[in-house]
């Protein structure tokens, strides 16, 4: 299988070359890395330009003629890859010297897969922190049974993120909604590969999350406690509370998303909310069970249309 790197950059000299140094170092070698540049005041674009005159072969590379901010500039990025296995890449993090070939290798074991993503080491003022990105934006890979991959990304945010996420190239035109900055590029890439059910993960650390006062993107250490204060209420609310927040999810949805994934997204949140009016309904006494389901259907309560 053949791969691209697609590497969005914007003033990001400090840390360009060691992430740049650390894809070329791979086990197994990328074939092109595609950097898209959002008209980068700094030595950034000199930076690139020296690397595609070391390495012609695979570095392509581009300079906006407009700045088109972090979403539209990684549309742009992952629309020019050409390979089979497209890889999402910042300009400040780390690769480990092995996250290509475990990828390989998952999407070799995984034919049913289209994409996947792997936990972070995290990097602090040239320290790794005792804990991981997964666990700081709690995500629980021994949880996915019950909760799945799915109900994370659709209930709590975004768990795939860009620089660990990996997927075979659809041989498409990417559009992505440029609109909302806490949906970025990766989260709707994610969300659009775990309403097919084709998202998997891997639980290694394959690379390096550097966390500095200068990045595009970042991850909020709060983050943490507000998603396991989420995620707790939900696991231990009863079926009613539950069918309330995915009917507040329902509406949510529908203006973020396009059609195709909106369509999948809303059938996902129908099935679950049909199992929970289920057993909400079997805890009824039979004269609450009739009267409930009737004022569900006069009311058009907890129905949900894409």
């Amino acid at each position: 299988m053949k791969t691209s790197v697609a590497i969005c950059t914007f003033n990001g000299e400090k840390f360009l070359k060691e992430q740049l140094e650390s894809i070329i170092a791979q086990t197994v070698p990328v074939d092109e890395i595609i950097v898209c540049d959002d008209r980068s005041t700094d030595q950034t674009w000199k930076i690139i330009m020296d690397y595609q005159s070391k390495y012609p072969r695979i570095f392509k590379i581009c300079r906006n003629e407009n700045s088109l901010g972090v979403i539209k500039n990684f549309e742009k990025a992952i629309n020019l890859c050409q390979n089979e296995i497209i890889f999402l890449c910042d300009q400040d993090d780390l690769w480990k010297p092995n996250k290509v070939e475990t990828v390989l290798r998952y999407f070799k074991n995984n034919p049913g897969k289209e994409a996947v993503f792997h936990d972070l080491e995290l990097l602090e003022n040239d320290s790794i922190l005792q804990f991981s990105n997964w666990e700081s934006i709690f995500f629980q890979p021994e949880n996915t049974d019950g909760i799945s991959i799915q109900h994370y990304l659709v209930l709590f945010g975004n768990i795939a993120t860009g620089a660990s996420f990996a997927f075979r190239n659809p041989k498409k035109q990417w559009i992505f909604n440029p609109s909302s900055t806490f949906l970025l590029h990766d989260y709707q890439l994610a969300l659009h590969f775990a309403a097919a059910n084709t998202l998997g993960f891997i639980d290694e650390k394959l690379g390096v999350y550097r966390l500095h006062d200068n990045q595009q993107v970042g991850t909020d250490q709060n983050n943490r406690h507000r998603r396991k204060e989420i995620y707790d209420t939900f696991v231990n609310s009863n079926n009613l509370q539950k069918l309330k927040y995915y009917e507040a999810k329902s509406k949510y949805w529908k203006g973020k998303l396009n059609a195709d994934d909106r369509k999948k997204i809303i059938h996902f949140i129908a099935k679950e909310m049909d199992i929970l009016k289920r057993k909400h309904l079997q805890s009824l006494t039979l004269i609450q069970r009739n009267y409930t389901a009737l004022y569900w259907a006069v009311t058009n309560k907890f129905q949900t249309k894409t």
